[in-house]
């Protein structure tokens, strides 16, 4: 089951499957985490946007309270987090990098049924931070360093946008060399997040300005 509710930017998953230990590493193990994070992506298929800001992702694994509590088959909550997180990001998925996640938790609830758990994903966003995945663009800054773009069909907006996002960086470049990048975060200078490169999945669509210009949707 699936909800967005986009007026309150909130994006709300709910998966009838176990989680499973990111620290099993036996065949078997290794096998649940691929089902896990197909079955996530099964769902996510559904959606055609990306979430390109930072986001809070909210955990809550439902499963009885004798085998959380009296058994060793239930794993420790913290080692659940980073498969279903990785189930959330990449170029088939809802994020771009878990480095967007600036506020987790993950909690666990009593459920009736002894045999079968499952969990629930709340993600919450900022307003304007949702690119239509056919028309995401990752905007190089520099060497290393991208930005998500929306790659409009009017290319006047494609010359406006870029204008404003490289003056923008510039400012905060110029900023950072005069004050320190404590003062001069990209936060306080309300800047889109960007992407070091070696956070981005390989199939999203990338380039510099001049491939931004000439990109058709």
């Amino acid at each position: 089951f699936m909800e967005h509710v986009e007026s309150e930017c909130e994006f709300y998953f709910n998966l009838n499957i176990s989680p499973v230990s990111h620290q099993s590493t036996s065949t078997a193990a290794k096998e649940r985490k691929r089902e896990l994070q197909t079955s996530i992506r099964d769902v996510l298929k559904n959606i055609d946007f990306y979430i390109v800001g930072d986001i809070t992702f909210h955990l809550q694994w439902n499963l009885h309270e004798h085998r959380r509590i009296e058994t060793d088959g239930a794993a420790d909550i913290d080692n659940i987090l980073k498969p279903i997180i990785d189930g959330f990001t990449g170029f088939d998925a809802l994020l771009i990098d878990d480095n967007q996640i600036d506020d987790v938790q993950a909690q666990w609830a009593h459920s009736s049924n002894y045999h079968n758990d499952k969990f629930t994903v709340t993600i919450k966003y900022e307003s304007g931070q949702l690119i239509q995945k056919d028309s995401l663009f990752l905007l190089q800054l520099d060497k290393n360093i991208y930005m998500p773009i929306k790659n409009h069909a009017d290319k006047k907006l494609k010359v406006i946008e870029l204008e404003q996002i490289i003056l923008a960086y510039e400012k905060r470049n110029k900023a950072i060399e005069s004050d320190g990048y404590d003062i001069a975060t990209r936060r306080k200078n309300r800047m889109q997040r960007f992407f070091h490169i070696s956070r981005i999945d390989d199939d999203f669509i990338k380039g510099d300005q001049n491939k931004y210009l000439e990109q058709a949707i």
